[in-house]
């Protein structure tokens, strides 16, 4: 008979996260600034979410979602936990404004 496998995780570094859009402390105006998309990078095992909505990571490592503004001061929480459930978070803050 064949044992059961574990499978160990040694990986003990975090996930690198970059966030390539938007900048923090960006300004959003208008009906067309109210949706902005978030895009970034990380290593293409990690999951990615986004104010607690999951973004798809591609086989290249990049992923985006698109995020609806409310108006005023936005925060905006990144969050990348790979397989061995090692994190990194970033946070930005965009303004938007209806006029």
């Amino acid at each position: 008979w064949e044992s059961p496998r574990t499978t160990i995780y040694s990986d003990k570094e975090p996930p690198p996260l970059e966030i390539t859009s938007p900048k923090d402390g960006e300004n959003f105006y208008g009906v067309e600034g109210k949706t902005i998309t978030l895009e970034g990078t990380t290593e293409t095992e990690a999951k990615v979410l986004v104010n607690e909505r999951l973004a798809i990571v591609g086989s290249n490592g990049k992923f985006s979602i698109n995020l609806i503004l409310a108006n005023g001061e936005n925060n905006i929480l990144v969050v990348a936990t790979d397989e061995a459930q090692n994190k990194t978070e970033k946070t930005l803050k965009v303004t938007f404004s209806n006029n």
